[in-house]
C-alpha cells in the first residue's frame, strides 16, 4: 500500500499561513497590557519574544531531523566496505568495523568517494589533512608520517606530490621547498641539510640536480654555479673554494673538469689555460707558478708536457722549444724529421750554415774526397750556395742543388738548439740535435739515465750490439740518447747532443 502525504502537506501549509499571520498581527503590535506579558521566576517576558524563540527551537529540531549531516557537526558514521559506505554523499567517519571501530577517515563523500575536504587516519593518527578528488588527494593537503609529524605541505594531483610544495625533516624544519612531479622533485626548488644550511639552489629533475643550479657546502658557502646532469657537473660552470674564491671556471662532464677552461690558484691567480680531459691537462694550454709568469705553453697528456710545447726559465725567456714527453724534455724526436718539418715546428732559423766538403785543393777534383763536419755545437763559417757548389765539384760550376738538400746546420739560438741535417739521396733530415743550454743539458742527462747505466762505461755502451745508439761523452759535449757516469767528472758541460750512431762505428 503506497503511503500519500498530500493531506499532510496541506495542513501543514494551512498551519503555516495561520501561524505567520498571527505572529506578524502580534509582532507588529507593541505590547500595552500585563497580558501580552507572561511570568517566567521573577521576571516578566514578551509573549512575542518568547514566541519567536519557540518557533526558532522548532526550525532547529527540523533542520537537525531532515539534515542531520550538513553543517552543525554532526557526523554520519560508516563502515569499510558496506554498501552504504560504497554509495553514500555528504559529511561521513569511516570506519574499519563496528566492534573495532578504529577510524579511517573523517570528511566528505561524494558518491562513495572521499571528495572534498577530508582527513585520513592511521592509528589514531591524522596522516593526511586535505583535498581529495575521485578518492584520491588532489589540490592543497598536509601529509604526516606515522608519528603525526609533517613531512609534506603543498599540492597533489592524484594521490602523490605534484606542484608547489614543502618537505620537512622530522624535527620540523625544512628539507625542500619548490616544485614536485609525481612525489619527485622536478623544476626549480632549494634543499637544505638538516641544520637548515641551504646546499642547493636551481633546477630538478627526477630528484636529482639537472639544469642550471648552485651548490652549497654543509655550511652554506657556495662550491659551484653552473650547469648539471645527473646530479653531477656538467657543462658549462665555476667551482669555488670554501671561502668563495673561484678555482675554475670552464666546461665539466660527468663531474669533472673536461673542455675549456681556467684554473685559478687560491689567491685568484691564472695558474693554467687550456684543454681538460677527466679533470686532467689534456690538449693544448698554458701552465704558470703561483705568481701568474709563464712556465710552459704547449701539449699536455695527463697533467704532464707532452707533444711540442715551449718551456720558460725564470727570467720570462724561453729555455727550450720542441718536443716533450711524460714531463720531459724530448729533443730525439727532432731525429728523422725533415728540414721543412722542423721549420713548421720552431719557424725560420736565425742562420742556415752549410756543412762544407774538404777538397785537397781548389780547383782540383779527388774521388776520394770525404765529408769534414765540424764538431757539434760548433759554428763553422757560413758560405754562400755558389761557393759550396764550387768546392765539392773541385772548383768547376755545377747546377745548384736545392738549399733545401744541402747538408747544413740549423740555428735557433733563441732557443739554445742547433740541428744538423743530413742528406741522403733525396731526403734532408735532422741527423743531430744540439741543445747547448747547460741547465738543459743537466736536465736531459739526469732524466734519461739511470742508475744502472750511468755505472756502465762507454767502451761497454758501444760493444752492445743490441743496441742502436749509444752514448757517450766528450768535450763536454754529451752524445747520444742516454748518457754515462762520465759526465759527473765533467765541470763545465755546455750542451747536450742527441744522435743516432750505429753501434761499433
Amino acid at each position: 500500500m503506497e503511503l500519500s502525504f498530500e493531506p499532510v502537506k496541506k495542513w501543514t501549509k494551512e498551519t503555516a499561513t495561520k501561524t505567520g499571520e498571527w505572529v506578524k498581527g502580534a509582532w507588529e503590535s507593541d505590547p500595552r497590557s500585563i497580558r501580552q506579558y507572561t511570568k517566567i521566576g521573577h521576571y516578566f517576558v514578551s509573549k512575542k519574544w518568547l514566541l519567536a524563540a519557540i518557533l526558532l527551537l522548532i526550525v532547529l529540531i527540523l533542520l537537525l531531523i531532515f539534515f542531520p549531516y550538513s553543517r552543525f557537526g554532526r557526523w554520519q558514521d560508516l563502515y569499510e566496505n558496506t554498501n552504504k559506505a560504497k554509495t553514500f554523499t555528504g559529511n561521513a567517519q569511516l570506519y574499519d568495523n563496528p566492534k573495532n571501530k578504529e577510524l579511517l577517515y573523517r570528511g566528505a563523500f561524494v558518491d562513495g568517494q572521499y571528495d572534498g575536504d577530508g582527513k585520513i587516519f592511521l592509528d589514531q593518527q591524522v596522516i593526511y589533512d586535505g583535498q581529495f578528488v575521485k578518492g584520491q588527494k588532489q589540490g592543497t593537503g598536509s601529509q604526516f608520517n606515522d608519528q603525526g609529524k609533517l613531512i609534506y605541505k603543498g599540492q597533489f594531483a592524484e594521490g602523490r606530490y605534484s606542484g608547489t610544495g614543502i618537505q620537512y625533516y622530522d624535527d620540523g624544519s625544512i628539507k625542500y621547498e619548490g616544485t614536485f612531479i609525481n612525489q619527485l622533485r622536478d623544476g626549480t626548488g632549494k634543499l637544505y641539510n638538516d641544520r637548515s644550511m641551504l646546499i642547493y639552489e636551481g633546477q630538478f629533475n627526477n630528484n636529482v640536480f639537472n639544469g642550471t643550479g648552485t651548490k652549497y657546502n654543509n655550511n652554506g658557502k657556495m662550491i659551484y654555479t653552473g650547469a648539471f646532469q645527473n646530479g653531477l657537473y656538467d657543462g658549462a660552470g665555476v667551482d669555488y673554494n670554501d671561502k668563495g674564491v673561484a678555482l675554475y671556471k670552464g666546461n665539466f662532464a660527468l663531474g669533472k673538469r673536461q673542455g675549456q677552461g681556467i684554473l685559478y690558484t687560491s689567491q685568484g691567480i691564472n695558474l693554467y689555460e687550456g684543454t681538460f680531459l677527466q679533470g686532467q691537462y689534456n690538449g693544448q694550454g698554458k701552465l704558470n707558478n703561483s705568481q701568474g709568469e709563464a712556465l710552459y705553453e704547449g701539449q699536455f697528456r695527463n697533467n704532464k708536457y707532452d707533444g711540442i710545447g715551449t718551456l720558460y726559465g725564470k727570467d720570462k725567456l724561453i729555455r727550450y722549444k720542441g718536443f716533450f714527453a711524460k714531463g720531459q724534455i724530448d729533443p730525439k724526436q727532432f731525429l728523422g724529421l725533415s728540414r721543412k718539418e722542423v721549420q713548421n715546428i720552431l719557424g725560420d732559423p736565425a742562420t742556415i750554415r752549410p756543412i762544407l766538403k774538404q777538397p785537397q785543393a781548389i780547383g782540383t777534383t779527388n774521388a776520394n774526397t770525404v765529408p769534414v763536419t765540424p764538431a757539434a755545437g760548433t759554428i763553422p763559417p757560413s758560405i754562400s750556395n755558389d761557393t759550396y757548389a764550387a768546392i765539392t765539384t773541385g772548383g768547376t760550376a755545377a747546377p745548384i742543388t736545392p738549399e733545401g738538400l744541402l747538408p747544413a746546420y740549423l740555428d735557433y739560438p733563441d732557443l739554445h738548439l742547433i740541428f744538423q741535417i743530413g742528406v741522403k739521396g733525396t731526403n734532408a733530415t735532422v741527423s743531430a740535435v744540439t741543445l747547448n743550454d747547460p741547465d738543459m743539458a743537466m736536465i736531459l742527462y739526469e732524466n734519461n739515465v739511470d742508475e744502472e747505466n750511468r755505472k756502465l762505461t762507454d767502451r761497454q755502451r758501444t760493444q752492445d750490439v743490441s743496441k742502436k745508439s749509444f752514448y757517450f761523452i766528450e768535450d763536454d759535449i754529451i752524445y747520444g740518447f742516454h748518457f754515462g757516469e762520465k759526465q759527473k767528472e765533467q765541470e763545465g758541460l755546455q750542451s747536450a747532443d742527441v744522435t743516432q750512431v750505429p753501434p761499433n762505428s
